[in-house]
């Protein structure tokens, strides 16, 4: 039997704490409802039925900061795949690109 591929909402339910936290890097998002995790990880996502592959720079309980220079549009929707090195099995969230720049695209998790 095949093993489940956990979410971050499963993985990191401490991160679900409504305790904001500044955005960093002063952009105007108020504050942050998850704390984010400074963390190297590489990524594999979908969008529109093509794979890419890069790297998260951060990772909260509510999205991922991918470091890519491919051009995306906000409002596409993203499946993200990555492994983190506390885990066994990869984790997989469905999202959808709420910020894009130069360095990448913020992706927000929906959680469906």
């Amino acid at each position: 039997m095949a093993a489940s591929i956990p979410d971050m909402e499963t993985i990191l339910p401490e991160a679900h704490s409504p305790t904001p936290s500044p955005a960093p890097d002063g952009a105007d998002l108020g504050f942050r409802r998850h704390p984010r995790s400074r963390r190297l990880l590489m990524v594999d996502y979908l969008i529109k039925n093509r794979v890419y592959r890069d790297f998260i720079e951060n990772v909260s309980g509510g999205g991922v900061f991918i470091s890519t220079r491919s051009p995306f549009e906000i409002g596409q929707e993203v499946v993200v795949t990555y492994q983190l090195p506390e885990l066994r099995s990869p984790v997989r969230n469905k999202g959808v690109v709420v910020r894009k720049g130069r360095e990448g695209i913020g992706v927000k998790f929906t959680w469906n």
